[in-house]
């Protein structure tokens, strides 16, 4: 797509970075259509030697500004603003300016930004839908599994095979401001990660349903309940399931 390459100087990077970039975290639209369907896929970019996946930088953000490649960005790994869509072979630019990157973002730097007070008065009063607001579930120390779902009120999209929303742990230092960094397994709820890094505890103490840690001092106490004390998952995709004592559990 030669006719299509822009160049991208440093100062429309730092701007963009700014306004876009919530997550280092970021996908690829494959430049290639997967024969059976004909579609561009996102997948996550990975290193060749470590596995790891990539951090976003603003070289990256320069490449997929001048049409090189094609990013996907968090929340939802959506399409990166002003990029080109690999499948439609084309640009698609903020009405209000000038169909330039530079013009592009000296526009968007000139729309007003809601700020926090604003945007508590406009949801002054406000409250979710009674028909999408699911019953908590009250915490007993006795029971034997937590799910997260029960818990949480914000609301899901769907990503693939996981449901994300906004992280509790996040929100309370007033973070994941595109409500996406916990991202929960459809399959088996009880797998959950909060890609901006927070642990389990972290995230239930949130959500005011904190771990309770039992430890076993002697065998004669051994019919007493351990809880695991994992993280929920690593920083790795979720895994799409697997037998019912094999998953990690928040």
């Amino acid at each position: 797509m030669p006719k299509l390459r822009l160049k991208a100087p440093a100062n429309v990077v730092a701007d963009y970075f700014h306004l876009f970039v919530n997550r280092r975290a970021y996908t690829l639209q494959s430049n290639r259509p997967r024969p059976k369907s004909a579609r561009h896929y996102y997948y996550r970019p990975k290193d060749r030697i470590t596995g790891q996946g990539l951090s976003l930088t603003p070289d990256t953000i320069r490449r997929h500004l001048e049409g090189e490649i094609t990013i996907g960005l968090y929340g939802n790994a959506i399409r990166g603003p002003l990029g080109i869509h690999r499948s439609a072979g084309r640009r698609f630019w903020f009405d209000g300016a000038e169909e330039n990157v530079e013009a592009q973002m000296q526009y968007l730097n000139s729309v007003p930004k809601v700020n926090r007070e604003q945007l508590t008065r406009l949801i002054a009063g406000k409250s979710m839908p009674p028909q999408i607001v699911r019953p908590k579930k009250l915490w007993c120390p006795g029971e034997p599994e937590f799910c997260i779902l029960d818990h949480i009120n914000t609301p899901l999209h769907t990503v693939g095979h996981n449901n994300v929303t906004r992280c509790p742990s996040c929100a309370e230092e007033g973070h994941d401001r595109s409500g996406d960094n916990l991202s929960i397994s459809i399959e088996n709820p009880r797998k959950y990660i909060c890609w901006a890094g927070c642990t389990s505890d972290m995230i239930r103490s949130a959500l005011g349903y904190p771990r309770v840690h039992v430890h076993v001092q002697n065998k004669e106490a051994s019919n007493v309940k351990i809880w695991p004390d994992s993280n929920g998952l690593t920083r790795r995709e979720i895994p799409s399931g697997g037998p019912e004592g094999d998953g990690l559990r928040g």
